[in-house]
């Protein structure tokens, strides 16, 4: 880790304080379980109903995890983009009974009363498949399992775009 818990709890305080929301990011289970576990702890010192904060990538979940994350209001950031190199390698790091939990976006979707990819958009799988997952260079763009067409999505400065999907909260 990058951070010591301790360490991740103040810096979260320090922003959550400051009305500063905060997007987290967090690769794997353990990952996931010790920011929402920060984020629980500093809204329980000082609440603060209205934060945004966030936990980017969110693609190792479990359903636990994610009902947490939906407890505690926070936004998940995917990135449909790595998509195409992970199917491949998922199932061989997490294990194959796990990797049906992964990058459960549709789950996320269920559990959203309000989500969105845009500011005026309202976010799903669907649209996320053929609007914004650019296909990695020789490939075809589409995931393993899925038909929609991917097609490049670009950001400022030609970044990929991040989507967010605010878990139970209108987003």
């Amino acid at each position: 880790p990058i951070y010591t818990e301790e360490e991740l709890c103040s810096r979260i305080r320090a922003a959550h304080t400051a009305h500063m929301d905060v997007a987290v990011h967090a690769i794997g289970d353990l990952a996931f379980r010790k920011v929402c576990d920060a984020i629980e702890w500093v809204e329980r010192e000082e609440p603060w109903p209205d934060h945004r904060h966030g936990i980017v990538h969110a693609q190792t979940t479990t359903p636990a995890l994610l009902e947490r994350m939906k407890a505690l209001g926070l936004q998940a950031y995917i990135q449909p983009i790595f998509i195409d190199a992970d199917m491949n390698i998922i199932a061989e790091r997490v294990g194959e009974a796990h990797a049906k939990e992964c990058y459960n976006w549709k789950a996320m979707e269920d559990l959203a009363s309000g989500s969105a990819a845009a500011p005026t958009a309202r976010w799903s799988p669907s649209t996320c498949w053929t609007t914004c997952a650019p296909p990695s260079p020789g490939r075809t763009g589409r995931a393993p399992g899925l038909s929609a067409r991917a097609g490049p999505h670009r950001g400022a400065g030609g970044a990929p775009v991040h989507l967010r999907c605010r878990l139970g909260q209108p987003g």
